[in-house]
């Protein structure tokens, strides 16, 4: 996975990583993202390109930053990817 290169990005990315190392587990929520990226998208690369990219429907933020926002981002995030798997969203 390469680094993300929005300040965004990077914020949301420690605000993980402070999480998991604060909660000394993994966030089963967050992998639970990556999961439906994996499967949407196919492989891990395509995911993470996906998760690290501005999104329309997002408001041109990122996947992963809306994510880190809490379970209001991750559930928007989880439907976008839902209804990238059925074909009716962007």
């Amino acid at each position: 996975m390469s680094e993300p290169e929005n300040p965004d990005d990077l914020q949301a990315l420690r605000r993980v990583i402070e999480r998991r190392q604060a909660e000394q587990s993994v966030d089963l929520e967050d992998a639970a993202v990556v999961d439906a990226a994996v499967l949407t998208w196919g492989d891990m690369e395509e995911a993470f390109g996906w998760l690290y990219r501005p999104h329309a429907l997002l408001g041109g933020r990122t996947p992963a930053a809306v994510v880190a926002e809490g379970d209001a981002g991750r559930q928007q995030v989880l439907d976008i990817l839902g209804r990238l798997r059925a074909g009716t969203a962007p």
